[in-house]
């Protein structure tokens, strides 16, 4: 029996071979194969479906016709339908299927011909295109000067100011990627030469690049390394874990021989990117957006030969569809007649994400018979229904009449498509020096927005019944500052780092409550200063830890208030670059949370958006978060300006596309709102002893030009001088220095966590700026020497009559400043500050806030110094006991 099976066996294993051998199918080129969806992301709905066509050539690139194909599923049949499974390839070489799911996810879809699994999704040697043609039909010349030349593309050496030559291959669509390179450098000995491959995403125009780079220093030391970056900036930033390559690199990896040809490599995986080098895995990176795009090939200041290009893969990603609606709004009220800030409409799945491929309409629906819709912010285009366009749309609202409005967005294409707004219009709010964050019915969220003071205006002239609102302040130290004009039978309530009160207007009145500190510093005070707190550009990372770390120990000091000069989020700077995401500013507020003083802001390239790209946000969100993108306000003998150096100007987007650098460049617009507002600001304030004026981008570094024209630049010094400002407080560059221009003193200050230059200054840091009179000093202050301790050992919660605070300064070098809070029992009226068991030299100033009575100490500390600070009452002469 066993030998019978065995001969049929035998038999059965001839036959076929004898079958394969006398076939007259040509073989199948795995290569020259490819395989291609019309659509890579679906919907995962079980209806939705992409087609899949195949195209079966053999060594010599002709089609096959008449030979079985089979298609099949990463995921398997369980989790992708494919109709059909197997196909038969027509007189072009080309068979095809649909494929479905019910499953959100990623899947790859290949196919099975004789035996060979065919994958390719394109693949270029050039060897078919004549020297100096226009090259492969793939390909698509995106900027410098690519040809073919003796059967290989090559891209020129461009000029400096040229910066990159590109040229991408590929659908616009391509998911998940496989992406390979053959080259040859043909000038090896080229300074700062790079090459690389580049995932290119035309609606973001940003990209994750590996490069590999080869430089040389004016001694000729040549060093090779490699790294995965985001494409924001010209430059291009690194990640904090650059990967090098291992020592002996540069003998593998021969830039002088002119013969051997090398592979790059990179492959996309579920966002996970990974670069390698003759099979050598060298970089890795995890990108937020890359969901669809491009692949391309890369160079900079070098020639490069590349034999041949692979990518693979026909990968779609079906996602979880949306199947509600959702209203973010921008408002505080709307005032009779007037158009309302925008009202965002957005079509979400379950797990709250936009779904940016839905499409759909969306009716409109008000509760007043007076209220109407609009496409516009000026009410000229009205609107019954929307079209969410990628999952989003933006309208406007108007009603002429009092009351509560509901509005009512429906869509008959989602499951659950009912969102509801209510909108109190006829109370009228303005607000100084402060902006609403947010509103929940007739509480009012409030941050303040200045060192100084700020106003709360509820106008309910026009109204017929009475208000009440209830107001929270945040972004404050709730005892140094006072409330006017607020309800006292509602009480005042002081948090940590808020303050709550009532305000009530009657029928026909206007009520404004003042909120501002109660001590008057006078001619003498200190605030901190830091900047470019940035994660990598273009990342929701979490703020870098040194930032956390600069926080706790200003904090520490706890100054009356600080600011930070720019780049507090790590958004694009341009239409085209990495949107702003309310992730950013969370991440920013993780950071901040605990503060407990006035954080105040100024505009950076990372936290706008010039171009005014409708889904990069940048000064909406600034806004939501900051308030006003320009400001001023008084404290103690001192005038702050804070301005914004990036608001667009006419033919921006045009001029744009020809400067790499105008995103991230300052310049002040003239004869425009803010000029207009600035010039009036300096001149109404000339009587102050100090004028401060702080933005982001310096006018000055190093000789070199930093703003966008010298021109706008020498206009705008010529007025800070005009207006006699005293100092200029900047950041940008990433390290820190001063500098006086023509008797004005430009503070540099941008090392609080974003990347470092290399030159002199580049290290973290910030700074305490000390205003005595007119003269006004700085000091650095580097967060890994600072070592300074406050501990209160008795109960400083405003019930006992006297207070201690003991203070360990381990740093190596003097503390000049630092304000100790005391809260002691509402008796004491009067007090005396000792610093161990001395009367104090320094300031003191305390008030009785009803509850309790604050004090606040300034002192100074030598280094290595440990002290003991005490607050009693007056009427005792001698120290408490330890």
């Amino acid at each position: 029996m066993r030998k019978s099976l065995l001969r049929t066996l035998l038999v059965i294993f001839i036959g076929s071979f004898t079958l394969a051998s006398i076939s007259n199918d040509p073989d199948v080129n795995q290569s020259y194969s490819t395989i291609r969806a019309d659509y890579y992301f679906l919907p995962a709905d079980g209806k939705s479906a992409a087609t899949v066509t195949v195209y079966v050539v053999d060594n010599h690139r002709r089609p096959i016709s008449g030979i079985p194909v089979r298609f099949l599923s990463s995921r398997g049949s369980n989790a992708d339908s494919i109709v059909p499974t197997r196909a038969i390839t027509d007189k072009n070489g080309q068979c095809s299927a649909r494929v479905s799911s019910s499953l959100p996810g990623l899947t790859e879809i290949y196919a099975l011909c004789q035996g060979k699994r065919i994958d390719t999704l394109l693949y270029d040697d050039f060897s078919q295109y004549p020297p100096g043609s226009n090259g492969s039909p793939h390909w698509h010349i995106a900027s410098g000067s690519w040809k073919i030349e003796n059967n290989q593309l090559i891209a020129n050496k461009v000029s400096p100011t040229e910066r990159n030559d590109f040229a991408f291959a590929g659908p616009s669509d391509m998911g998940n990627y496989d992406v390979s390179a053959k080259f040859v450098v043909m000038h090896p000995d080229t300074y700062n030469a790079q090459i690389g491959l580049r995932f290119y995403n035309p609606d973001l125009y940003n990209g994750y690049v590996f490069r590999i780079s080869n430089w040389r220093n004016v001694n000729g030391y040549s060093n090779i390394s490699s790294y995965i970056n985001v494409l924001g900036d010209p430059n291009g930033t690194p990640p904090k874990s650059k990967t090098k390559y291992p020592k002996d690199f540069n003998q593998v990896f021969n830039w002088s021989d002119r013969q051997t040809l090398h592979t790059l490599s990179l492959k996309n995986r579920g966002g996970k990117i990974s670069a390698y080098v003759d099979g050598m895995e060298v970089a890795r990176a995890t990108p937020k957006r890359f969901h669809q795009g491009r692949v391309g090939l890369y160079s900079y200041l070098c020639q490069v030969g590349f034999d041949e290009v692979r990518v693979s893969g026909c990968r779609i990603e079906f996602y979880q569809p949306a199947s509600r609606l959702e209203v973010k709004a921008e408002y505080s009220t709307i005032r009779r007649g007037d158009i309302s800030p925008p009202l965002e409409i957005v079509a979400v799945n379950d797990r709250g994400e936009v779904d940016r491929f839905f499409s759909g309409k969306v009716s409109l629906k008000s509760s007043s018979p007076e209220g109407e819709f609009f496409a516009d912010p000026r009410g000229r285009e009205k609107l019954a229904s929307l079209f969410l366009k990628k999952g989003r749309a933006t309208i406007y609202y108007r009603d002429q009449r009092e009351g509560i409005t509901h509005l009512e967005f429906s869509s008959e294409r989602l499951e659950d498509a009912k969102s509801r707004l209510f909108i109190v219009p006829p109370t009228k709010i303005q607000l100084s020096g402060c902006f609403l964050r947010y509103r929940e019915g007739n509480h009012l969220f409030i941050h303040l927005a200045t060192g100084g003071s700020a106003r709360i205006t509820v106008d309910n002239s026009k109204v017929k019944s009475p208000q009440s609102f209830i107001v929270t302040v945040r972004n404050l130290d709730p005892d140094y500052f006072t409330v006017s004009n607020y309800n006292e039978a509602y009480g005042l309530k002081r948090g940590t780092q808020e303050m709550e009160f009532s305000i009530s207007v009657e029928k026909g009145s206007s009520v404004t409550t003042e909120i501002r500190p109660w001590h008057n510093p006078g001619d003498e005070f200190w605030f901190a200063v830091c900047g470019d707190n940035r994660p990598v550009s273009g990342t929701e990372d979490p703020m870098p830890p040194v930032f956390y770390k600069i926080m706790e120990q200003i904090n520490t000091v706890n100054p009356p208030f600080m600011f930070d000069v720019g780049d507090i989020v790590s958004g694009g700077g341009d239409m085209l670059s990495t949107p702003v995401t309310e992730k950013m500013y969370e991440n920013l507020w993780d950071a901040i949370k605990g503060f407990k003083t006035t954080f105040l802001a100024v505009v950076g390239n990372h936290d706008v958006c010039r171009g005014g790209h409708p889904s990069h946000f940048g000064e909406d969100l600034y806004r939501r978060w900051f308030g006003e993108l320009y400001y001023s306000f008084n404290y103690g003998n001192t005038h702050f300006t804070i301005i914004d150096v990036y608001e667009d100007f006419d033919d921006w987007d045009k001029f744009a596309s020809t400067r790499e650098s105008a995103s991230s460049s300052g310049y002040l617009r003239f004869k425009h709102p803010q000029h207009t507002w600035l010039v009036n600001d300096l001149s109404a304030h000339q009587d102050s002893q100090n004028r401060i004026v702080l933005f982001h981008q310096p006018l000055f570094w190093r000789g070199g030009l930093c703003w966008l024209w010298k021109k706008n630049r020498d206009e705008t010094f010529e007025l800070f001088k005009r207006y006699n400002v005293n100092l200029l407080i900047n950041g940008h560059v990433h390290a820190y220095n001063y500098t006086k221009y023509d008797g004005i003193g430009q503070l540099i200050t941008g090392g609080a966590g974003a990347e470092l230059i290399s030159t002199d200054g580049g290290f973290y840091h910030w700074c305490l700026v000390h205003v005595k009179g007119k003269k006004i000093t700085h000091y650095v202050i580097k967060p890994d020497v600072f070592d300074v301790k406050v501990s209160y050992p008795m109960r400083n919660e405003g019930t006992e009559s006297y207070a201690r605070a003991e203070i360990v300064n381990s740093s190596p070098v003097e503390l000049p400043y630092l304000r100790l809070k005391f809260k002691l029992s509402p008796s004491v009226y009067n007090l005396r500050v000792i610093k161990d068991q001395k009367p104090l030299k320094g300031n003191f100033y305390f008030k009785n806030l009803g509850e309790y009575t604050v004090c606040y100490v300034e002192t100074s500390l030598a280094q290595r110094e440990r002290s003991v600070v005490e607050v009693i009452p007056a009427r005792r002469l001698t120290p408490v006991p330890y």
